[in-house]
């Protein structure tokens, strides 16, 4: 059984990369609990869900070419600070990701993926109004963005 919504290796690992990120560029509190939070479950979904992840990676031209164009919008980020690429191509990813797990799902009874986890660890209700606590109690605006981007791809998704 998945270990919460089944992404790809790689985009968990872009999840992690920008929480280290933030953790070690912020002086926020609040903003550096969620970071290691948000470490711990991404890796944890990492380690949990690999093989998964990566036949979802290997079976998708679709899925290779999203995470490609994540990486590079956040590189774009870090060495610009200019949000918005990475900010729709992380919503972005997130459609290609679940229209391919759905199309796995759907195809065949998960002989190419041996779960197909849909049921999220923490569910997004819970997720949306963490994300608009952590907007109200954080200090540091220049991350706000992550929590807005979490809320979104929340309720898209």
């Amino acid at each position: 059984m998945g270990y919460g919504i089944l992404l790809t290796n790689e985009r968990e690992f872009i999840i992690i990369l920008c929480a280290i990120y933030v953790y070690f560029r912020t002086n926020d509190t609040w903003l550096s609990i969620f970071c290691i939070l948000t470490s711990i479950i991404h890796m944890r979904k990492l380690i949990e869900n690999h093989e998964d992840n990566q036949r979802l990676f290997d079976d998708n031209i679709d899925v290779k070419f999203t995470t490609i164009c994540i990486y590079i919008s956040f590189l774009i980020y870090i060495v610009t600070g200019d949000y918005r690429l990475f900010f729709f191509m992380f919503i972005y990813s997130r459609y290609v990701i679940q229209s391919s797990v759905s199309s796995v799902s759907s195809v065949s009874s998960v002989s190419s993926v041996s779960s197909v986890s849909i049921t999220p660890i923490i569910p997004d209700i819970y997720l949306i109004i963490a994300s608009l606590g952590g907007l109200w109690i954080t200090k540091d605006a220049s991350f706000h963005f992550l929590f807005v981007m979490e809320i979104v791809n929340k309720l898209i998704f």
